[in-house]
């Protein structure tokens, strides 16, 4: 199979000889004859889209070794639960793991895994526990600046830009109700 270069011959060599330009072995191995540049060659000399897809392929298979080794499940069985959550963190609903895998929750006390969380809700389970998240909630049910205080609501505008904050009562809000600020993605 001839590999088509454009390149005839090496003008640099004396003896005459001509050189060909070094060919992907992924490319070679496909079949594809037209030539790409070469931008790895460590082990083996790849274009640059059979390298990204070789570190994809390595990347995937060391995340399976990590898991088995450091939980005791396989690969197969990581994706069984990140496919079961429907790809998202399981308590925010938001991260999907496509920049960074998700973790693999467990209690460190039994070793139960319970499931496939983000990086910021599996650091706040292992700080809170469950306790923790029960203060929380019951926080946010029932928080304690409206024993206190009342219902006093906070509007805030850009500080930035020199605008001030407002404080508003119940009455103000029932009759002029805020919207509600979206969530964006993780």
């Amino acid at each position: 199979m001839e590999i088509h270069t454009g390149i005839d011959a090496n003008p640099n060599r004396l003896d005459g000889v001509t050189s060909k330009p070094p060919v992907c072995v992924d490319c070679l191995a496909e079949g594809i004859t037209n030539y790409r540049p070469i931008v790895s060659g460590v082990r083996a000399k790849r274009c640059a889209t059979h390298s990204r897809a070789a570190g994809k392929r390595a990347s995937a298979i060391a995340h399976a070794r990590t898991v088995a080794s450091t939980y005791g499940i396989s690969g197969e069985q990581y994706w069984a639960l990140h496919r079961n959550q429907n790809g998202k963190c399981a308590i925010c609903q938001v991260a999907t793991g496509a920049t960074k895998r998700l973790a693999v929750d467990h209690d460190h006390a039994t070793g139960l895994i319970r499931g496939c969380c983000c990086g910021p809700c599996n650091i706040m389970l292992g700080r809170l526990g469950p306790e923790g998240l029960v203060r929380a909630l019951e926080y946010l049910l029932d928080p304690p600046a409206v024993r206190v205080i009342g219902c006093h609501y906070v509007q805030s505008t850009d500080v930035s830009r020199g605008e001030n904050w407002t404080v508003i009562s119940a009455r103000e809000l029932i009759d002029n109700p805020l919207p509600m600020p979206k969530q964006g993605p993780r």
